[in-house]
C-alpha cells in the first residue's frame, strides 16, 4: 500500500549563494600568501639546521604543505567559481520561468 509523502521543497536565495561563492574565491586568492609565510619561516629555520637530518625533515614538510596549500587554493578557486555560476544560473532561469508566466498570463 502506497505511503502520501509529502513533496521536499528545496529552495536557494542565489544571492547568498552567489556570495559564497565569492568569499570562496577570495579566500583561495588569499591561500599563496601563507606560502610565502610559510617559505619564509622555512628558510629562517633551515640556516641553523644546516648539515642535521631535522633540515631535510623540514624541506620535506615544507614542499608538502606547499602541496596541499596549491591543492586547496585551487579546490576553492574552482567551488567558488561552481557556487558563482550555479547561483547565476538559477536567477536565470527564475527569469525564464517568470516571463513565460508574465506571457501566459497576458494571453487572452
Amino acid at each position: 500500500m502506497p505511503r502520501n509523502v509529502e513533496p521536499t521543497v528545496v529552495s536557494m536565495n542565489p544571492a547568498q549563494v552567489k556570495a559564497a561563492g565569492q568569499s570562496a574565491e577570495s579566500l583561495g586568492a588569499q591561500l599563496p600568501q601563507g606560502k610565502i609565510e610559510l617559505n619564509q619561516a622555512t628558510d629562517q629555520a633551515s640556516a641553523g639546521l644546516r648539515g642535521t637530518a631535522t633540515l631535510a625533515a623540514l624541506d620535506a614538510c615544507t614542499t608538502s604543505w606547499n602541496a596541499v596549500i596549491d591543492r586547496l587554493a585551487a579546490d576553492m578557486d574552482n567551488q567558488g567559481r561552481n557556487l558563482v555560476t550555479s547561483a547565476d544560473n538559477v536567477s536565470t532561469a527564475n527569469g525564464s520561468v517568470a516571463d513565460s508566466f508574465r506571457t501566459i498570463n497576458a494571453q487572452p
